[in-house]
């Protein structure tokens, strides 16, 4: 795919995809496996990501769909929907001035978040992602000074090795992550949960120093999608899912980054942390709470993090919770590289 810039076209003309969203095998530019395409099966009542994306694996062209049998449908669990699948809305794919699309379909769309368990089927890009995994940097969005050093080292030594940084633009430990990584010539993927039309001009500088070190910001909501609490969450696994490693720099029990803990595992990523030193981070302090939790080597009580079913009964066999706990600076330069 094209790389798409500051001042070049975007990823849709005329209201019709380009190349750079068209699934290998299409011969319809607008097919279910376009940009445009999945938009028109998404704005169907019922059909999520994961309905949108049997439909398109399995019609090459909205003409097939519409004659297909009721067993085809029924086959791929859609056959609830078949009469609105027959005629999808038209409707236009969302613009956004210098972005692009990608599907799932594209070859640039990223291996590793194809591969989990709920990736999203189109997104909007600012930049050029990369093909490798990163180290994905979470943590709370009021960090002590630690906790501020933890993120910024960890994204400066993965700037060094070459890796990517994956972390979603909020204050705290995800903004000490980019600026960090991209002081050291790091790229950094911002993973966004809200549309790429409404970041508030208060973030455009450090998006623009991030598209200017090869980086990207990425989305899987519509434009003009302001941000949610429920939007938030979900992106945690675009976050996990271009990760190889992902470390928890800092949080606080009950917060987002244990949502973020919750995808690792089930979507079997390298868990990492640092533990703090209780002579110089108190365990009470609520912002290193969970880190004292998950790296204590006695183990951390599932119900800390919500964890539910087979993910509660993975927490109670593990001591610590997490993969790497990191108790020198010295270990983190190794424990963050792709296994």
């Amino acid at each position: 795919m094209r790389d798409v810039g500051p001042g070049t076209n975007n990823g849709v003309m005329n209201g019709h995809t380009s190349q750079v969203d068209r699934g290998p095998g299409d011969t319809d530019p607008d097919g279910p496996r376009s940009g445009r395409g999945l938009w028109r099966l998404l704005a169907i009542p019922g059909v999520g990501p994961a309905k949108a994306r049997r439909v398109a694996e399995r019609f090459g062209t909205f003409a097939e769909l519409a004659d297909a049998a009721p067993e085809a449908l029924a086959r791929i669990g859609v056959a609830g929907a078949a009469e609105a699948l027959a005629h999808p809305p038209e409707i236009e794919l969302p613009n956004v001035v210098d972005a692009q699309v990608i599907t799932i379909f594209d070859p640039d769309y990223p291996r590793a978040l194809a591969a989990t368990s709920a990736p999203p089927v189109l997104v909007w890009v600012w930049g050029r992602l990369p093909t490798e995994e990163g180290l994905a940097i979470v943590g709370t969005r009021s960090p002590t000074v630690y906790g501020t050093r933890v993120a910024a080292r960890a994204a400066g030594e993965a700037a060094l090795e070459g890796i990517p940084v994956i972390s979603g633009m909020a204050a705290g430990i995800d903004r000490a992550a980019e600026e960090a990584a991209v002081d050291a010539d790091g790229r950094v993927v911002s993973v966004i949960p809200q549309g790429l039309n409404t970041l508030p001009p208060v973030r455009r500088r450090h998006l623009d120093a991030i598209l200017a070190a090869d980086g990207a910001v990425i989305t899987e909501q519509p434009p003009d999608t302001n941000w949610t609490g429920r939007a938030a969450m979900a992106r945690n696994r675009i976050i996990v899912g271009l990760a190889h490693t992902v470390l928890i720099a800092q949080a606080t029990p009950r917060s987002g980054t244990a949502g973020s803990i919750r995808v690792a595992l089930a979507e079997q990523r390298h868990l990492l942390a640092p533990r703090p030193d209780p002579a110089t981070v108190h365990a009470r302090e609520p912002a290193s709470e969970l880190l004292m939790a998950i790296t204590d080597p006695a183990g951390c009580p599932p119900d800390l993090l919500g964890l539910t079913g087979r993910h509660a009964a993975q927490a109670a066999d593990r001591r610590p919770l997490v993969d790497t706990v990191i108790v020198r600076g010295e270990e983190l330069a190794a424990a963050i590289r792709p296994r």
